[in-house]
């Protein structure tokens, strides 16, 4: 392991230096195999924290407690991914009840690494390990959501020409599209129908259409008559 380099000249960072020997009791206790990794400033090289990395991708970090140089904070990291807005998702935070924090804890920095990994397996993992497995289940279920949202609307878009090229030219991030008829210019008045859909992942879809002539909402409701739109409701006898 690298010579650790403290956040300033009076921090020693105690237990985080010991993350080989915390890595290597947190195994033996656990049953798990744990290693070490360095979280290191990307600026100037400085030990941010050390995470010990399990087999499925968890991650235990540890890092001094800038407020309590005697005390060392352990917390978790948790699946993530990027939304198609850009948008950074963390489902540990997705996956947590409304009313449950994150798990995490404060040890003493002056514990040998056996005592510190006795803590972290005692007081920390049970709780952790547990939203950890909720929040790879959570993020399964989007992943899933997802392929079948984007599956439909390939669907759709093979079925019906104008929809493919309507899809390809919006910025819907294949979630759906816009579509409407040539507008006419009368002045400032626009003459022409519009609208947009939207697909989900329960192989669902939302269309809204604003401003549609008479002949094309006769032939919408004699489509959805079809298949039972419209009926009157039915009442016991």
């Amino acid at each position: 392991m690298n010579t650790v380099k403290p956040y300033n000249d009076t921090e020693t960072l105690a237990n985080i230096a010991n993350g080989e020997k915390i890595a290597a009791e947190l195994s033996k206790i656990d049953g798990r195999h744990w290693t070490l990794g360095e979280n290191r400033d990307s600026q100037d090289g400085r030990l941010l924290a050390l995470d010990l990395l399990g087999i499925a991708g968890e991650v235990v970090t540890m890092r001094a407690d800038w407020r309590d140089k005697s005390r060392t904070n352990v917390d978790g990291g948790y699946p993530r991914s990027t939304d198609e807005n850009g948008r950074d998702r963390d489902y540990g935070k997705e996956a947590k009840r409304y009313d449950e924090a994150l798990p995490g804890i404060s040890i003493s920095a002056s514990k040998s690494p056996k005592a510190a990994a006795a803590d972290i397996a005692r007081r920390f993992l049970p709780a952790y390990l547990e939203l950890y497995k909720r929040a790879c289940e959570r993020k399964a279920a989007i992943n899933a959501y997802i392929v079948s949202q984007h599956g439909l609307l390939d669907r759709l878009a093979a079925k019906c020409p104008n929809v493919g090229r309507a899809i390809k030219a919006s910025d819907a991030c294949k979630r759906g599209w816009n579509f409407s008829d040539p507008h006419i210019e009368l002045g400032s008045l626009a003459i022409g129908w519009y609208g947009s859909a939207k697909v989900f992942g329960d192989g669902t879809t939302h269309i809204e259409l604003r401003g549609i002539p008479e002949g094309v909402t006769a032939m919408i409701l004699a489509a959805l008559e079809s298949f039972g739109f419209g009926e009157a409701p039915k009442t016991n006898p």
